[in-house]
């Protein structure tokens, strides 16, 4: 018994390699956007009880990944299973979608290769419409990114240097 104790011990010893190399670094990435839709009368376009509402089924989410439009995989496991949910707005109680900003491969970023990198999103609201979503991210220090200014439908809409949150409102 105490030779199996003492190979298991040793095979742990002998197995077990710290390489501080091969820790990947990490990096908080600050990516969401609250978007409003309303129409030219200020209705609330995302309310669920409304005839003509855009209905969070048939949304879907894409991202540009190597010159390929992309939809964001179903994954049950995330708040966010698509990568976006329509919720009720702390600020003013009406509904928005929260969407995350797809930042494309950001490997050059964390690398500290380059300091901003341009992202492209396509929100699918439903079969007719889809808006594109584009933005600025920058990396600030070593391993903090964030949207710097976020473009919606080609319209700069909202930018860091507003100090506001990151809540836009769109007329359809």
């Amino acid at each position: 018994m105490t030779i199996l104790i003492s190979y298991i011990l040793t095979i742990l010893f002998v197995g077990c390699e710290k390489n501080e190399s091969k820790v990947a670094q990490q990096a908080l990435i600050d990516i969401g956007v609250l978007v409003h839709y309303v129409d030219n009368d200020g209705t609330d376009l995302l309310d669920s009880s409304k005839v003509d509402s855009y209905k969070s089924s048939g949304m879907r989410l894409y991202f540009m990944a190597y010159g390929n439009k992309v939809e964001v995989p179903f994954n049950s496991m995330l708040d966010m299973p698509r990568g976006f949910k329509v919720e009720k707005s702390e600020r003013n109680g009406s509904y928005v979608v929260n969407t995350l900003i797809y930042c494309g491969d950001t490997t050059n970023l964390i690398n500290n290769a380059v300091n901003t990198v341009n992202s492209v999103t396509y929100l699918q609201l439903d079969e007719k419409v889809t808006d594109t979503i584009k933005c600025e991210i920058r990396r600030r220090g070593s391993v903090y990114m964030e949207v710097q200014k976020l473009w919606y439908n080609g319209e700069l809409k909202w930018s860091l240097e507003s100090n506001t949150p990151r809540e836009i409102t769109i007329e359809k």
